[in-house]
C-alpha cells in the first residue's frame, strides 16, 4: 500500500498536512473525539471511506480490506479520487484567500500607523 492510501487516527492533520497535498482518498479509521465527524465529513464530500465497526464496536481485518477495496478497486474508487482532489483545492484556495485577506489587513494597519 502507498503512503498516500492513509489510515486516519487525526484525520485533518494527515488530510490538511499544511501544503494542501491530498489527492487520495482517506481511508478512515476515526477512534476518538472529533474524527468520527470529521470521516463522515470526508465521506459526504466523496473524498474518502470510513471503516465499519464490528457488533463489539472494533475495527476488523475484513472491515478494513473492504474500505481498501472500495477505494482501490471498485468504480466509485475514481469518484473518491476526483473528490478529494476536489476538497484539496477547495481547502488550497481558502487558504490563500485567508492569507491574502492577512496580508492586506496588515498592510492597511502599517499605512494607518504612519498617518
Amino acid at each position: 500500500m502507498s503512503k498516500y492510501w492513509w489510515f486516519c487516527e487525526s484525520l485533518w492533520v494527515e488530510f490538511y498536512h499544511g501544503k494542501h497535498v491530498l489527492w487520495r482518498p482517506v481511508i478512515a479509521m476515526p477512534i476518538k473525539f472529533d474524527q468520527p465527524i470529521n470521516a463522515r465529513l470526508l465521506v459526504e464530500a466523496s473524498a474518502g471511506v470510513e471503516v465499519r465497526r464490528d457488533e463489539n464496536g472494533l475495527f476488523s481485518a475484513k472491515a478494513v480490506a473492504e474500505a481498501i477495496n472500495k477505494v482501490i478497486m471498485e468504480t466509485n474508487g475514481e469518484d473518491l479520487r476526483n473528490g478529494a482532489r476536489k476538497l484539496s483545492q477547495k481547502m488550497k484556495n481558502e487558504q490563500e484567500q485567508a492569507e491574502n485577506e492577512a496580508a492586506q489587513e496588515l498592510l492597511w494597519l502599517c499605512k494607518k500607523s504612519k498617518q
